[in-house]
């Protein structure tokens, strides 16, 4: 599907309404880095004068809020427990009008787009049915702006459209499981979509929206200014970081499929439930009242993974869990997730991650 010319309709409710609804400004936000008057404010130490890294979050129609929200609210918050304005963000609509986004809540841009100063971080956020808002207009400014020295990112699904521009061409990237196959349709001769929460390849950040938004942020907010500064900004947003690192998108992986199928829920379940004693598939199977061969089957049709293999993921995402919030000795994570030994967990999590348990923990 190629490029729809896109019109933002003019809101029609009565200003009345549209004066209930929620709005978000930037002007509104960004002063919110100066409220550090309150005594019981946590202010973290750092050493920065320079200027605030400049983000422009791109709103196309029938975007997600969350996803959206939950990046704005780790800027203002890095701003406020520093004292500081490290970030400063605008938000900008194809005409300059107000936006609705996917639960009909009116948001208030600061303008259209326009040209944007050089290095700053562009998030193209988009949400349910990203196909249906496609535009030449937002493909040639994203393509202007990264000419202009701009980095580009999305939010959700607004990889599409990254890809309908051309832009995404020999990276990695990621958005929301939900259209991962109507992408691949779509853009056939791009790389498939990563499974992962958010990928930072090089100048590009793309997250799947969601909370997975948060993450990709407080990232952001770790290699500019430190794991100090991102982890009391998780704090204060009552987020728990397992680690610095994205995660498998399991919903993508699971949650449709899973439905579907009860033999593959309880077998899962059961997994969860011994990650320190783990069973053999055979048990899992007996348990799950399936056959092994069965079990097989509907794990490499459903998860494109045999069982083991599934379970073994389940136990290092666990193992990399722990590494990342506990002070668990290596040799008791490898205990606790069914290992054994150090070695043996070293081995399939180098495997999997590219790094020993060691060496991630020095991320």
């Amino acid at each position: 599907m190629g490029f729809e010319d896109l019109r933002v309709k003019k809101l029609s409710e009565p200003e009345s309404r549209l004066s209930q609804a929620w709005t978000y400004h930037s002007q509104g936000l960004n002063s919110a880095f100066s409220d550090t008057s309150d005594p019981q404010s946590l202010i973290v130490p750092i050493d920065f004068d320079g200027d605030a890294k400049e983000i422009c979050f791109a709103l196309l129609p029938n975007f997600t809020m969350l996803a959206f929200n939950c990046a704005v609210e780790v800027l203002r918050i890095a701003n406020r427990v520093t004292g500081k304005e490290l970030y400063r963000w605008s938000i900008l609509t194809e005409d300059g009008r107000p936006i609705r986004c996917s639960n009909g809540l009116a948001i208030l841009p600061d303008g259209p787009l326009k040209n944007l100063q050089r290095d700053t971080q562009i998030f193209a956020c988009s949400g349910n049915n990203p196909a249906d808002y496609l535009s030449r207009g937002v493909g040639r400014w994203l393509r202007e702006q990264r000419g202009r020295g701009c980095k580009l990112g999305s939010m959700c699904t607004g990889a599409f459209s990254l890809a309908a521009a051309s832009l995404l061409d020999g990276s990695e990237f990621t958005l929301h499981w939900e259209y991962h196959t109507q992408f691949r349709e779509q853009f056939w001769e791009l790389e498939q979509p990563s499974q992962e929460t958010y990928v930072i390849d090089k100048n590009l950040m793309t997250s799947a929206g969601g909370l997975a938004s948060t993450d990709m942020m407080l990232r952001m907010v770790e290699n500019d200014h430190g794991k100090r500064v991102a982890t009391v900004v998780a704090a204060v947003c009552n987020h728990t970081r397992s680690t610095a690192e994205p995660c498998i998108q399991k919903s993508g992986l699971v949650a449709l499929n899973v439905a579907k199928n009860t033999r593959i829920s309880k077998a899962i379940e059961v997994m969860e439930q011994t990650i320190e004693d783990p069973i053999s598939t055979k048990q899992i199977a007996k348990i799950s009242g399936t056959s092994v061969r069965q079990l097989e089957r509907q794990f490499k049709e459903h998860l494109g993974r045999s069982p083991a293999k599934f379970y073994i993921d389940i136990r290092l995402d666990r193992a990399r869990e722990l590494l990342g919030i506990s002070e668990m000795r290596v040799s008791e994570v490898a205990a606790a997730t069914g290992f054994g030994t150090t070695s043996l967990l070293a081995q399939r999590f180098k495997s999997r991650f590219g790094v020993s348990p060691r060496e991630f923990r020095t991320l």
